[in-house]
């Protein structure tokens, strides 16, 4: 077994890192001009937005052509790549490059310099941008290293390399902490959006989790309280939530689940749904003339009735996405194909799928958490996936998903309407009261 102190080595370079090495050697005072007035166009206007804004700043990419106005990042990376087709296929210069590779080149360098140019300006990613003004491109895998090997790093040094496309292109050279290259993949990209300026969040390298003075959370948990806080915060004129208030929310939650509301957090998640609830906004009836719900059974036993079907399992649950351990709720979609897709997940060794098709007898009050929300499914998205190996009676990453279904239980709806993938969503209802018999599948 690897110790913290062990290192996964990686064993080839990637061959676009080796031309920019070697590039960089040929062409070094060129580089620096293009990448040191790229860099100025991201620095002093973010990716600039604005036609006027763009011919502005990059009349120096296009050579004072109006033909081509870059209205995107990939449109400045085009010019750039320009610029260095230019400087490749100068008479001075004997070093012949492919039109694809002059386009890899300059995706990567232009993606790079933007990404850089969004993050808090760490003690990293100062190092890193200036690297790229003086086309230092050796250096790249030493300074992620180097940066790696300290024992916390900022929440915005994680984003960096979890959104740049250079990463890949230096990984082969690059010294990673054991675990830290899972941790990374785990981590959502949109998480990493919002991670971009945070300042106040650290990243552990020892033990790969996010820490703040209250608390910790890992990657997959991260995910959750950034999108919690995206689908929470789309239903409000003001921001409510941030990403330190969640993860210091779920780690209450993970110490004292009996005192939720009298943290700050879950009074504001309590009182916004309630005013959800109140107004309508998010309220509906069921949207389908018929459901399906399915379970995993041995298949050497007798097949379940209509009658057990109906009804939620019983026995003792365990713990899900939207129930605590013992709550027996009753977990449906709105296509046969999505309902055994979400069982299939646990089926186990001499089992089978078993599938009802259920018609709505009555009017039920649901929460619409489906995604119908300005961002809103990005939070769904990530609390339906099931955990690969759980481990905890009550894993963390559902510690918020159950405080949500707490909270509608006790202001008044019946359910929530949550997304399943792109072909189907998925439903949850405290009772099993609201259907009748459509036939088994």
């Amino acid at each position: 077994m690897k110790k913290e102190s062990d290192f996964d080595m990686a064993k080839s370079k990637h061959p676009l890192f080796q031309t920019m090495v070697e590039i960089s050697k040929l062409y070094d005072s060129r580089l620096q001009e293009i990448n040191q007035q790229a860099l100025n166009v991201f620095s002093n206007n973010g990716l600039a937005r604005t036609l006027q804004d763009i011919d502005e700043k990059v009349s120096w990419i296009t050579a004072g052509s109006k033909d081509t106005v870059p209205e995107s990042l990939k449109a400045i990376a085009e010019s750039i790549g320009k610029s260095y087709a230019n400087v490749f296929s100068s008479g001075d210069y004997m070093y012949s490059l492919s039109d694809a590779m002059i386009n890899s080149l300059s995706l990567i360098q232009t993606d790079t310099m933007f990404q850089l140019s969004r993050c808090a300006q760490t003690d990293m990613i100062k190092t890193l941008t200036a690297c790229f003004a003086q086309a230092g491109y050796a250096s790249l895998p030493r300074i992620v290293t180097e940066s790696l090997s300290k024992p916390f790093l900022c929440a915005s040094d994680i984003a960096f390399l979890r959104t740049a496309k250079l990463l890949p292109t230096i990984e082969d050279e690059v010294l990673y902490p054991y675990g830290f290259k899972t941790s990374l993949s785990n981590l959502n990209a949109g998480t990493a959006e919002d991670l971009m300026d945070d300042d106040e969040i650290t990243y552990d390298t020892h033990e790969n989790c996010f820490v703040t003075v209250d608390a910790e959370a890992r990657s997959s948990e991260m995910n959750v309280i950034c999108a919690g806080k995206i689908v929470f915060n789309s239903s409000c004129d003001e921001e409510l939530f941030s990403e330190k208030d969640l993860m210091n929310f779920s780690s209450f939650l993970s110490r004292t689940p009996m005192l939720a509301m009298i943290d700050g957090t879950g009074k504001k998640i309590f009182d916004l749904i309630k005013k959800m609830y109140e107004s309508g906004e998010k309220r509906m009836d069921f949207d389908k003339d018929c459901y399906y719900h399915s379970r995993n059974r041995n298949k050497e036993v007798a097949p379940y009735t209509a009658e057990l079907m109906l009804k939620a399992p019983h026995g003792l649950p365990g713990t899900g996405r939207y129930n605590h351990a013992g709550q027996s709720h009753y977990y449906y979609a709105d296509t046969q194909n999505g309902a055994e897709n979400e069982v299939k997940k646990y089926l186990k060794k001499d089992e089978i799928t078993q599938t009802i098709r259920l018609i709505p007898t009555k009017p039920i009050r649901l929460l619409d958490l489906s995604g119908t929300m300005l961002r809103g499914k990005v939070f769904l998205r990530y609390i339906r996936f099931p955990l690969s190996d759980i481990q905890d009676k009550t894993p963390r990453e559902y510690l918020i998903p159950s405080f949500v279904a707490d909270c509608c239980r006790a202001i008044g709806f019946d359910g929530i309407k949550y997304f399943g993938s792109q072909e189907y969503n998925n439903y949850v209802s405290w009772d099993d009261g609201y259907f009748k018999d459509g036939g088994m599948c």
